[in-house]
């Protein structure tokens, strides 16, 4: 009886696939190894951050554009936009490096490499999570 653990293995000749590489196999003329996959922790991270940052900064400027625009003082409205920016950074970095680094350890205990759909669709959930939780407090506002 042999006692060994599968190891997880990187195919031979791996490339890390540039971002954004979102693979579509439908009429695709790539050959089927050439799919883009994630194996290591930095390039997980790595895109789950930058998608959470794309994400994120994209909310909170369209919020710190409106919130400029509602306050109608060109350097209000420009502190404002950079506060906002700055959190929502902030936010993208700290939320997109818990999720890639939990991402990577759920993937690596499967023995599965990633898709690069997979981190995109983590920081779609992260903003859908930031926007539903944000709405409960509006009452708190106004």
């Amino acid at each position: 009886m042999s006692s060994k653990i599968p190891r997880f293995t990187v195919p031979i000749g791996y490339v890390v696939p540039d971002f954004p590489s979102l693979y579509w196999p439908v009429g695709s003329t790539k050959p089927h190894y050439d799919i883009a996959n994630l194996y290591y922790t930095y390039d997980i991270w790595r895109f789950t951050v930058i998608w959470t940052l794309i994400f994120f900064m994209g909310f909170h400027m369209i919020a710190a554009t409106w919130a400029g625009v509602v306050k109608r003082n060109l350097r209000d409205a420009l502190a404002i936009f950079a506060v906002y920016v700055v959190i929502g950074g902030i936010e993208a970095v700290v939320s997109g490096s818990i999720v890639g680094l939990i991402l990577t350890g759920v993937y690596r205990a499967g023995l599965c490499s990633i898709s690069t759909w997979i981190p995109m669709c983590w920081a779609v959930v992260q903003i859908l999570w930031m926007v539903f939780t944000s709405y409960s407090m509006m009452n708190v506002f106004m």
